[in-house]
């Protein structure tokens, strides 16, 4: 799909839209869609294998509220820097599903203070991430799933294990291809 028009125009005519999957589409200029409109519906929004840089998508999801967004997929969306958009997650107070595969994350953001209690799911896979394995991962007591594969964490695999023991439904944990930096 190309042009932007052609999208706003059908997204207005869509109030009851659930379900938006933009994925690998070519947008000059995405982040004027006006989202505003629409994204009181939506339930999972994805945008991969779109090049948003960092301004662009501060004013695509930043400025938006999501009251219902369930699942957030970004992968491969060359976004880079630290996380952006956790200090700003409340806006998705029913988030359970965040993906972040493929960017250029260089740093996790603190973002202890901000509640996300349905979150289920968090891949930041393949990112430019290192540093120690943060604390706040313990908070995410409905955690089902933590996908760390690809990044450098220091602090070892004791440190993460006591990190994650109160999350007790936790059942899928990838930490392959290079998660750990110094001692296990």
């Amino acid at each position: 799909m190309d042009g932007e028009l052609d999208i706003i125009k059908l997204l207005y005519n869509l109030p009851t839209l659930k379900n938006l999957n933009l994925e690998s589409n070519d947008f000059d200029v995405i982040g004027s869609i006006g989202m505003g409109k629409f994204a009181s519906n939506l339930e999972e929004f994805v945008l991969n294998n779109l090049y948003l840089d960092n301004k662009v998508f501060e004013n695509l999801i930043l400025q938006v509220e999501f009251p219902e967004l369930k699942l957030l997929s970004l992968r491969s969306c060359d976004l880079d820097g630290e996380i952006p958009f956790f200090s700003d997650i409340i806006k998705m107070p029913k988030l359970e599903k965040l993906d972040l595969i493929n960017n250029d994350f260089d740093s996790f953001l603190d973002i202890a203070s901000i509640e996300m209690p349905n979150l289920m799911f968090l891949s930041i896979n393949t990112n430019a991430i290192e540093g120690t394995i943060p604390e706040y991962l313990a908070d995410y007591k409905n955690l089902r799933s933590l996908e760390l594969k690809e990044i450098y964490l220091r602090g070892g695999l004791y440190i993460l294990t006591q990190l994650l023991q109160g999350i007790f439904g936790l059942c899928s944990l990838v930490l392959c291809m290079r998660s750990f930096v110094g001692p296990v």
